[in-house]
This record gives C-alpha cells, sequence and structure tokens, in this order.
C-alpha cells in the first residue's frame, strides 16, 4: 500500500499508526505480545557487527524471525518495525569518567572534555506486535520443530523447557517457547538474558502505548515510517491501511 505524502509527513504516520491500531484492536484477542530482539555483538565478528547496522540484513533476520514464528506457532499477525541505536560516548574529565548530567551540573569546562568513539552507533534492533497462537495446539501433538525448542532453555527459570512442566502459567508457557523461538536465528545471542524482551499487551491502551513507541523515531526525528515499519516481514498489508 502506497501513501500520498502530505505537507505534515507527521499527519501521514499518525494515519498509518491509526490503521494498524485499527487492525490490532478489531482483532479484539487478548494478551498479544510485544517482543525486543537486541542483535549483541560480543563474540561476533566485524563483518556480523557491520550486517547490524545495514537494513538489508535486518530485513534478511525479520524474514527468518517471521517465518520461525509462523511455522512453530501460527500466529495470525506479526508486525515488525526496526529502530536504530543513537549511540553513546564516554566522556572523560580530568581522568575522570563523566555523565552528561554531571557536565552540566558542574559547569565543566566543554574545551577539557575527552570523547571516546561512539559505541554501538547505527545498529539496529526489532520491536514485534505479535497476536496471541492456540497453546493447546502447539503442545497436544508438538511438531519436531516445538519439541526441539522444549529442550533449549527457558527464559523464566534457566533450565530446559521441558523440565519446568507443568506450567502454572500459560503466558510463561508461550514466553518460553517465543523466546526459544527467536534464539535459533544466528544473528541472536543464544545466552544474553537482553538478546529477547517479551511484554504482554492486554487491552487497547496496551497496544496504543506500545505501537505509538514502536513509531516514536517517525515523530522525535522526523524519521519516513517506511524506514521504520517492516512492511515486507509484516501482516499489515492483508488490511487496507
Amino acid at each position: 500500500m502506497t501513501f500520498t505524502p502530505t505537507r505534515d509527513p507527521h499527519r501521514t504516520t499518525r494515519e498509518v499508526e491509526k490503521s494498524i491500531y485499527n487492525q490490532l484492536v478489531e482483532y479484539n484477542t487478548y494478551p498479544m505480545f510485544y517482543i525486543v530482539v537486541s542483535y549483541t555483538t560480543r563474540g561476533k565478528s566485524d563483518i556480523e557487527k557491520y550486517n547490524y547496522k545495514r537494513l538489508n540484513h535486518i530485513h534478511s533476520t525479520h524474514k527468518l524471525i517471521r517465518r520461525k514464528l509462523k511455522e512453530h506457532f501460527n500466529p495470525d499477525i506479526i508486525n515488525m518495525f526496526q529502530e536504530r541505536h543513537r549511540g553513546y560516548q564516554e566522556k572523560w574529565y580530568e581522568g575522570n569518567l563523566v555523565s552528561d548530567i554531571e557536565i552540566d551540573n558542574y559547569h565543566l569546562d566543554n574545551d577539557k572534555i575527552q570523547y571516546d568513539d561512539a559505541v554501538n552507533n547505527g545498529r539496529y534492533h526489532t520491536n514485534i506486535i505479535m497476536s496471541d497462537f492456540n497453546i493447546e495446539s502447539v503442545m497436544e501433538n508438538p511438531t519436531s520443530r516445538v519439541k526441539k525448542l522444549l529442550t533449549n532453555n527457558a527464559y523464566s527459570t534457566g533450565i530446559p523447557i521441558d523440565h519446568c512442566f507443568p506450567y502454572d502459567n500459560e503466558y510463561v508457557l508461550k514466553c518460553d517457547l517465543i523466546n526459544a523461538c527467536i534464539r535459533t536465528i544466528n544473528d541472536v545471542d543464544k545466552n544474553s538474558k537482553r538478546a529477547v524482551h517479551i511484554d504482554e499487551l492486554n487491552d487497547t491502551q496496551d497496544i496504543k502505548y506500545t505501537l505509538n513507541y514502536c513509531l516514536k523515531e517517525c515523530y522525535n526525528k522526523g524519521e519516513d515510517f517506511n524506514n521504520i515499519i517492516d512492511f515486507n516481514n509484516s501482516d499489515i498489508l492483508k488490511e487496507d491501511l
């Protein structure tokens, strides 16, 4: 779907956001899942680190994530967004590490502040909004793919998922399975706790806040929504925006 540009870029973004919001709300099945995938550089080669700054590479990773989630759990909706890290620099004053707040509060002389090279500048991470799935159909006759996930460590406990049964909370089981599924992808660190984070969306307010957060770069930095929403790897296009 192609939008006709308007004089106010935020107006177009708001229209896109409203259309996606309406699609999610009309689906009307909760909980939904907000998933953040971070691509850590620990133990990665220089070319792998560089790939995390390339949008084409991130979209290829999105394609893998989407395919695996669909194959394992068959959710109706997976919407994917990419977000670029701003990066940061450590700052030093007379041999001491200082923060931006300390520089302002103590009125430090900017000419005497030394800056390290920018870290993580331009690297992406991924935001995903995914609909719920039928855990009973997944677990009643688990496929070979799902059986492999059960041997992975659960995010909730740190021990293999198949050692955690019976689960007291169905949502925790779903999160452990989603987490294990995404970590089968090479770009996602299998050991870092921060590589995959999952939150529960329980109502329209949760959806509204989360979707707005996914698009915040459009409002805060004037980024084109086409550079934030991965339309090719989302179910957004199944509805007319």
